[in-house]
């Protein structure tokens, strides 16, 4: 048996040893990761083994973050892709997807909609790739992307009011040559309302380009961002007066890097960065970003060991991290195993209940979660949002929440009842 450990930033693999009086049932083999709280002991002899064992102390274990994941729902009756969800102030919840211009429609827990409940947001049939938020006062941010000759070579974007009605738009960029504006990060929140493109031909660790764009319709950009991790398919928080990067180190690359903003967009460093490593593979997509209290709640894409997807596709997971961006848990939402898989991955959540939102063979797809958020602190604690923005969550601007966990078996914390488990589950 084998117990995964991080201790600080390094990260090791330690046997541990079951004893064999123990029942069949609570012996199979167990991987978990595991934070140090206290030195390892020195090692010592065990006969049973016939090598030497590592004794480890740990703080007590952590309950698990989700409890529940819903069997995925398939909407069917209407082709799209950028499926997302939001709820609003009155709980009202709205389901997105970017068909046609962009299409949203009021739905009920089950998510069905009628065609006629559609609401049609733009004239521009064109868009290709979307980025869309929720706002600090209800609002919505929403890019999308068009081509006139180079392939994403365009960007418009609008502003909705509550209730969907069109406030400002604007058009971004047309027709510039090698400009890539696929992929986006959008946030809206009291300091930064605007949307980060990769510059052109650049990868992460790079530089991006940023645009404002405010409820006025006004446009301000470009500027240029400096040391930029992947921002194609990346998220965007406000913490504190400062805009957080999210985003992995290079295409489908380990590790997923925080990077920080000023008012002013100058660079001021990275915040931390931390290996995601989905199924033993590759992360890429960190787009469904949330906070809720000391939790950074993360929906992404990854491509286990050994998978063969087609293109871009692959697994939803969710992950939590702290707020010193450890991995604590990690879940596989979804479970293809190759070919055409899912793409695009959204977070909302309300409550104790969330919805990781994804598309897949053009059909949009959804997972309803339960959440236990007990660890999480104040969940009250101010503006923080990510890709879906902010829900009604709690009764504070802090938004929304939900990401993956998992569970330890109560032999296996019973017998390391000494210490600290942050439990994964894939």
């Amino acid at each position: 048996y084998e117990i995964q450990c991080v201790t600080g930033v390094q990260t090791c693999a330690l046997p541990i040893w079951l004893p064999p009086f123990l029942p069949k049932a609570k012996r199979s083999p167990a991987r978990i990761d595991a934070r140090l709280s206290a030195s390892l002991t020195p090692q010592v002899d065990d006969p049973k083994l016939g090598a030497p064992v590592l004794l480890l102390m740990f703080s007590p274990a952590q309950a698990a973050v989700v409890t529940q994941v819903d069997a995925p729902i398939i909407l069917d009756k209407r082709a799209g892709t950028w499926a997302r969800t939001f709820v609003d102030s009155g709980g009202q919840w709205w389901f997105f997807l970017g068909a046609g211009g962009g299409i949203v429609a009021a739905v009920d827990e089950s998510f069905e909609f009628k065609e006629d409940d559609l609401i049609r947001l733009t004239d521009r049939q064109e868009l290709q790739d979307h980025g869309i938020v929720q706002c600090p006062n209800g609002d919505y941010l929403h890019v999308g992307s068009y081509t006139q000759q180079d392939f994403n070579d365009s960007a418009h974007a609008y502003r909705y009011d509550a209730e969907w009605n069109l406030i400002a738009d604007a058009v971004l960029e047309a027709g510039v040559q090698g400009a890539e504006h696929n992929d986006m990060t959008v946030i809206c929140s009291p300091d930064f309302q605007g949307v980060v493109f990769r510059e052109n031909g650049g990868q992460g660790g790079q530089k991006g380009r940023w645009f404002g764009f405010d409820a006025q319709g006004n446009v301000s950009g470009p500027t240029t961002l400096e040391n930029t991790p992947q921002v194609t398919g990346g998220a965007a928080l406000q913490m504190g007066d400062e805009m957080w990067l999210f985003g992995t180190q290079g295409y489908q690359q380990d590790p997923l890097q925080v990077k920080r903003y000023d008012k002013d967009l100058a660079y001021i460093g990275e915040q931390g960065s931390v290996t995601l490593s989905p199924d033993g593979g590759q992360p890429y997509w960190t787009q469904g970003l949330l906070k809720a209290g000391d939790y950074y709640l993360l929906a992404h894409m990854g491509r286990g060991q050994g998978q063969n997807f087609n293109a871009d596709t692959g697994n939803v997971y969710l992950s939590v991290l702290d707020a010193d961006l450890t991995l604590l848990e990690q879940t596989r939402i979804s479970d293809y195993q190759s070919g055409d898989a899912g793409m695009r991955p959204s977070l909302m959540r309300d409550g104790d209940r969330a919805v990781v939102s994804w598309d897949a063979n053009l059909k949009p797809n959804l997972a309803l979660l339960t959440l236990d958020l007990s660890g999480a602190g104040n969940l009250d604690s101010g503006w923080e949002t990510g890709d879906t923005g902010s829900g009604n969550s709690d009764g504070g601007g802090e938004g929304c929440g939900g990401c993956g966990g998992g569970s330890v078996g109560g032999l296996l914390a019973a017998l390391l009842a000494a210490g600290l488990l942050s439990r994964r589950r894939q």
